[in-house]
């Protein structure tokens, strides 16, 4: 929803207003998401008792859990692009492009490795937690290893390779903050010490703070201790809407988008600025649902029956 939030500010209908002020943090949405899936996909390897025996069992649920929706999303963001050329007033540019490198790079997930655009704008995020997911089930042996020794330098190398690959399109940049989720993992399973984990949490957040940012930083370590500290919410309707976020966050940049630019074409007034984000979010809600009930929810049966394997 920050992600959402931020993707939806307008300089011509908020700039220097108290939404706009706010919404620009939206982007630490992802780093929030990021220490969230390094504490709940080994927490899902542990209960299924994963071992590397069942690694590609793994790798390819996680595809069909990911990829699908995203394939589709991506036909749709081209489909789109075509539509709005046909109206009146568009304002953006003349075609999307279909060459070879871009198709390949956007089918691939490679498009910061090949320096393409992105059809999808948030799809880059995907191509990180698709790395994620190699390297958490190769590592994830040594992390429960009885030996604990191994486990220390597994937890090492997570917080290091940040400072030694720096910013760049790997996982590795992102490394700190899904290794603060790997550490409540951890802390959770009793496979760290109370000492040890603050320790750790300690150099997690200071090797984000020095990749990327302060309020990265802030963020990750705030998730850390929610996820550690708030009490389990029993809330149906965020359940359901936690249940199609992964449509919503694929597709709000194309629909909610699209009708905050429909927004823009009237004349700014408070009343504009009322009523549109809201008018974003619930046409993005129903067409996330509509995409969930399509796309992901048969790839999630396809999924969890090959996870049942691992």
């Amino acid at each position: 929803m920050a992600v959402c939030l931020f993707h939806f500010d307008r300089d011509s209908l908020f700039n220097g207003t108290f939404y706009s002020e706010i919404a620009r943090f939206g982007y630490l949405g992802v780093d929030v998401f990021f220490v969230i899936s390094g504490f709940v996909i080994p927490l899902s390897l542990a209960k299924a008792g994963f071992t590397l025996q069942g690694i590609w069992a793994f790798w390819m649920a996680r595809f069909l859990r990911l990829y699908p929706a995203y394939f589709a999303t991506a036909l749709l963001a081209v489909g789109l692009w075509y539509l709005s050329m046909m109206i009146p007033g568009f304002r953006g540019t003349a075609q999307p492009d279909l060459g070879f490198e871009k198709v390949f790079a956007n089918l691939t997930m490679t498009c910061d490795f090949l320096h393409q655009g992105w059809y999808v704008v948030v799809a880059w995020t995907l191509a990180i937690e698709a790395q994620y997911y190699v390297l958490v089930a190769l590592t994830f042996p040594l992390l429960t290893n009885t030996k604990h020794l191994f486990r220390i330098f597994t937890i090492l190398f997570w917080l290091g390779m940040p400072l030694a690959v720096g910013v760049g399109p790997t996982v590795f940049t992102w490394a700190a903050l899904f290794g603060m989720g790997l550490l409540i993992f951890l802390h959770e399973r009793k496979l760290l010490s109370e000492r040890e984990f603050w320790i750790f949490l300690l150099i997690a957040v200071v090797v984000q703070f020095q990749v990327k940012d302060f309020f990265g930083a802030l963020v990750g370590l705030s998730t850390v201790l929610a996820i550690r500290f708030i009490p389990q919410i029993s809330c149906h309707w965020l359940i359901w809407i936690g249940s199609i976020s992964y449509s919503f966050y694929l597709l709000h940049p194309l629909i909610g988008g699209r009708v905050m630019n429909f927004c823009e074409r009237f004349p700014n007034s408070i009343v504009v600025q009322i009523i549109a984000v809201p008018l974003a979010l619930f046409v993005s809600i129903i067409a996330a649902y509509l995409f969930f009930r399509a796309i992901e929810l048969p790839s999630h049966q396809l999924s969890r029956a090959l996870r049942n394997k691992v």
